[in-house]
């Protein structure tokens, strides 16, 4: 588990975007495990878009982010050749 520290940003969309990754990130990581396995997700091999989604009680930010999944590197170093 990540070790909380003081606010790493203090401009307010910024900071929300850590406050996901602590309230939402055990749950999103339990859920790519179950569905790719171990592995990381990249941040280089990344696509994102971002949209404006009408709503009645204001609009929303719909933000979609799809990373490649790689596998962790020990399982890359003790693979077989193919």
């Amino acid at each position: 588990m990540c070790i909380k520290r003081h606010p790493p940003c203090q401009q307010p969309l910024i900071y929300r975007f850590y406050e996901l990754v602590q309230v939402y990130g055990p749950t999103w990581k339990a859920l790519i495990e179950e569905e790719f396995g171990d592995g990381i997700m990249s941040a280089i091999d990344f696509d994102q878009t971002l949209e404006r989604v009408a709503d009645p009680k204001g609009d929303r930010v719909k933000i979609t982010c799809a990373p490649a999944q790689l596998p962790i590197l020990s399982r890359m170093l003790t693979a077989s050749p193919q």
